[in-house]
Parts: structure tokens; C-alpha cells; sequence
């Protein structure tokens, strides 16, 4: 269940975190994920008419980051491995971690025109709506260093 955000949300914003969970629900229901994105856009206009423009994510950007996701995930998985601890395992992490990490590994990578303090800081945001601290801080600290490899630059 995703915790209440404290901040408004902004239509990127809303479409990362809807980027979670649809590459969450692909990867449990193996659902294609078109589908799942439409299923997305239609419960968001069931919930309320007027405020379906409010809730409707930048859908290309939607689009976009889950498909890149899904084309790259190998290359990604292995990026995200690099920096894990020798006692710690990619399959050791959660689902919803995994596809957190594989977003904004992703948005590093193939996204040069978003800025890194911006991908790590909505990432680290959305790891806070799902997780604690310890947790947050471990996506915090596996993100910055690849952010470090990939931007060549401090981001802390």
C-alpha cells in the first residue's frame, strides 16, 4: 500500500509512480503492459470525471520510461547488480524495489535531458511512499553511486 505524500503531485510524479506499479503488476500477472496502462487510465476517469485531468499521468513520459524499462532491463539489472554487496542479491529485493531502482537507472541512462537531482530526488520520493527510512536510504545510496558513474557528477 503506498503511503500518503505529503507534497502534490506533479503529472511526472504521478506517472513514475504509476511506472512502478504497472512494471509491478506486469512482472505478478505477466499482463501486457499496454493493457495495464489503459487499465491505469480508465480507473482514473471512473474515480471522479472532474478530476480525471488532475490524475491523467503525462502518459508519452508514462509510456516512455516503462517500455524503455522493459527494452533495457538486462543492462539495467546488471547495473543495479554492479552495486549491490557481495551478501546481497538482486532477486533479494523486493519487487516494487526493483522496479524503483530499474526506473530511475533507467531515467539516468537514457534520459540525459532530466536532470540528476531531479531523477534521484522523485525516485528517493517514491521509495518513501512504499518504504522506511533503512530502505530509502539503501535506494538513496545504490542511486547516487550509479548516478555518480553514469552523470559524472556529485549529486549529493
Amino acid at each position: 500500500m503506498v503511503k500518503k505524500n505529503k507534497s502534490p503531485v506533479s503529472t511526472r510524479r504521478l506517472s513514475r509512480l504509476n511506472a512502478v506499479q504497472i512494471l509491478y503488476q506486469h512482472e505478478q500477472t505477466e499482463t501486457e503492459v499496454g493493457q495495464i496502462i489503459a487499465q491505469y487510465r480508465n480507473y482514473a476517469t471512473e474515480i471522479d470525471t472532474n478530476l480525471a485531468s488532475f490524475l491523467q499521468p503525462d502518459e508519452p513520459f508514462l509510456q516512455e520510461i516503462v517500455v524503455g524499462v522493459l527494452e533495457h532491463r538486462e543492462v539495467i539489472d546488471e547495473e543495479i547488480t554492479a552495486y549491490l554487496s557481495s551478501e546481497w542479491r538482486f532477486d533479494r529485493l523486493s519487487l516494487v524495489m526493483r522496479n524503483i531502482l530499474r526506473l530511475a537507472v533507467y531515467e539516468l541512462k537514457f534520459q540525459p535531458l532530466v536532470p540528476t537531482a531531479v531523477i534521484l530526488n522523485e525516485y528517493i520520493e517514491i521509495s518513501r511512499d512504499f518504504f522506511g527510512e533503512s530502505e530509502t536510504a539503501f535506494a538513496n545510496g545504490i542511486l547516487d553511486t550509479i548516478a555518480q558513474k553514469q552523470r559524472g557528477k556529485t549529486t549529493t
